[in-house]
């Protein structure tokens, strides 16, 4: 990173976008419009953001498999954009320039850090949950969320949530791929949007392409002539910062010949 921001130094008249798809969910958008048309006067109490995927089969055959970031290298970076879109924008700067405090994390001796679960209190309060794992569902301390277990698995072992407490109201967007209680999956980039209010359950379903908006963006932005906003580096360094923290771990364990899967 050091280099790219030297690299953009040299050269000030170089266009820079770092697309991330989630940025541009329409989906996040018409969840945070659910819950302040429903509950305009109540405070968000917790953000919750739950990415996973079962990438053990892909891992064993050498796909896919970053031994320095483990997890956090995976899904990591579409939850902090997930995080960004519905957290006050100085709760998340808050969040993102702040030390690690209490994450959890099961340690592979091969694949480093295959789930891990972040909990912090950022500005006004507000709790912040974020969950992912690339080997199903982990049993212990860093086991699925219970907040996320009523949602099932879709195709590959996915489940892409973010949910919004408001009050006694919880506001739920599954992102594709969404499962079907018979196993199947609704249509491709169709999310469900689940607002639980005290009068009874409400269900949206949305069609949206959060690829195909950001590439579109993208596009725009670099072929345009306007100011581009500063390349943010705030989520690679909060990435690197949580890797960091089972960093030390790793290295005491594998000395000691120890590493076998267990949470730290």
């Amino acid at each position: 990173m050091p280099r790219l921001l030297e690299l953009l130094e040299r050269y000030p008249g170089a266009r820079v976008v770092v697309m991330n798809q989630y940025r541009h969910a329409h989906a996040l958008r018409l969840l945070d419009d659910l819950r302040r048309r429903h509950l305009p006067d109540q405070p968000v109490t917790a953000v919750r953001v739950a990415f996973s995927k079962d990438r053990r089969a892909d891992m064993e055959a050498g796909r896919f498999v970053d031994r320095d970031h483990g997890v956090f290298g995976y899904e990591w970076p579409h939850m902090l954009a997930v995080a960004s879109r519905l957290l006050p924008s100085e709760a998340y700067r808050a969040y993102v320039e702040t030390p690690v405090e209490d994450v959890r994390g099961v340690v592979h001796e091969d694949y480093f850090v295959t789930a891990a679960r972040e909990r912090a209190v950022v500005a006004d309060g507000v709790e912040l949950d974020l969950y992912s794992s690339v080997v199903g569902d982990p049993p212990g301390d860093t086991g699925t969320p219970d907040w996320a277990r009523p949602f099932g698995h879709s195709v590959g072992g996915r489940r892409r949530l973010a949910q919004l407490q408001v009050g006694p109201a919880l506001f739920t967007a599954e992102m594709d791929p969404v499962a079907l209680p018979d196993g199947s999956r609704l249509p491709a980039n169709t999310h469900r949007l689940t607002a639980q209010l005290p009068g009874g359950v409400q269900e949206t379903l949305v069609n949206d392409s959060p690829m195909d908006n950001a590439l579109r963006t993208a596009v725009a932005r670099l072929l345009g002539d306007l100011p581009l906003p500063p390349v943010d580096l705030r989520p690679v360094h909060r990435i690197s910062a949580l890797a960091g923290h089972f960093g030390h771990a790793r290295a005491a364990a594998a000395t000691a010949g120890q590493l076998s899967g267990g949470a730290v």
